[in-house]
């Protein structure tokens, strides 16, 4: 299964969540929040190719990242969940 990428929040403000540039890869990815509880402590997915063709680029001061709305996320059943290690 592949990794999770660890993500503290969201951006509340606008809605987004900020993703390095290099850690979105083509086809599915998974991300887990560290430190937001309103986002629960499951994984969510979304569609990288999707990302990569469609979100603009953003910082989070110190490096660039993609800014996915936060719909795009699409909440992983526990039995599907991949290994976060």
């Amino acid at each position: 299964m592949p990794k999770a990428i660890e993500i503290w929040q969201p951006r509340y403000h606008d809605r987004v969540v900020l993703i390095s540039v290099h850690k979105v890869k083509e086809g599915t990815n998974y991300v887990r929040f560290t430190k937001a509880p309103s986002m629960g402590n499951g994984l969510w997915s979304f569609d990288g190719s999707r990302v990569r063709r469609e979100c603009e680029l953003d910082t989070n001061g110190k490096i660039i990242c993609f800014a996915v709305p936060l719909h795009w996320l699409t909440e992983v059943e526990e039995k599907e969940n991949p290994s976060a290690d």
